[in-house]
């Protein structure tokens, strides 16, 4: 236990850990169960924290009693926890950060780099208001589950440049044909058991925007992404960023298609009361 003095330097190594006059391990264990300070750090230009660094700028790794790696704090930046590190009765391999008061799980992690699983104990807010994603358009989520619809900004206050839809918008969508299709990777993946789907093609979307002269991209009903390739990257053995093949892709945002959809209804049953009532009045 360090004493009340002040010190500039506390030097931790026992001798028979010294190498030729050189402050370093080269064989042995220290086994020191707690560091009791006071005063002893009061010098260094950093007196609000105790620095922990490698030699010759390794990294540092943390181990449990039987050798299982918890942590390690790598030289270029990264912060690894791995392979097991057990809470309470898990069996699990499982990450859990708790609330300073030590009670509440706020985050857990556990399954496998194949199918990992994080449970949220709160909400998943995103720093800055609209302009964070969830997946990408080269990583897309393959679905969810939610008991309640998401709910849409829709307020008056957040939007301006009102107006009808025009006509030439319902043109290009009466245009646009409905089918039924299977997904790529869903028949790879299961064979003939791929299920159907039904919906629009975004392409054609496109098309028919095009065919009356609207830019279909001056609407938020049609995207168009393209990402660069990466290579897979692999860390200790370990594959810490998949291989993601160069590529573009087209998509439609389907709340939108249906808005455009229940504008053009409305225009057609519009037109149709009207063609109705003008045939009444010629005969009577």
């Amino acid at each position: 236990m360090f004493g009340s003095q002040a010190l500039n330097f506390v030097d931790m190594y026992p001798v028979v850990a010294r190498s030729t006059g050189v402050t370093r391990f080269t064989s042995g264990m220290w086994d020191c169960k707690t560091l009791y300070s006071t005063e002893a750090f009061q010098d260094l230009a950093d007196t609000n924290n105790y620095v922990i660094k490698g030699l010759r700028n390794e990294s540092i790794r943390f181990e449990d009693g039987a050798g299982g790696h918890l942590m390690t704090m790598q030289n270029i930046g990264n912060l690894l926890l791995g392979k097991r590190a057990r809470f309470n009765t898990s069996t699990e391999d499982r990450y859990q950060f708790y609330r300073l008061d030590g009670t509440t799980i706020f985050l857990s992690l556990d399954g496998t780099m194949s199918t990992p699983v994080m449970t949220l104990d709160g909400n998943f807010v995103p720093a800055v208001a609209n302009t964070r994603l969830v997946g990408t358009a080269a990583k897309p989520f393959s679905g969810g589950n939610t008991q309640t619809a998401y709910n849409i900004t829709s307020d008056r206050n957040y939007k301006t440049d009102f107006g009808e839809i025009p006509d030439a918008v319902l043109d290009a969508w009466e245009l646009v044909q409905y089918s039924q299709y299977k997904l790529r990777d869903a028949v790879a993946l299961k064979g003939e058991g791929a299920r159907l789907h039904v919906g629009v093609v975004a392409q054609q979307v496109k098309e028919a925007f095009e065919s009356v002269g609207v830019d279909p991209f001056a609407y938020g009903v049609l995207c168009y992404d393209e990402w660069s390739g990466q290579e897979e990257v692999i860390d200790d053995g370990v594959i810490t960023q998949q291989k993601v093949e160069a590529g573009k892709r087209y998509s439609v945002r389907y709340e939108e298609a249906y808005a455009i959809e229940s504008a053009l209804l409305r225009r057609t049953h519009t037109r149709f009361e009207q063609r109705l009532s003008s045939l009444e009045e010629k005969s009577k």
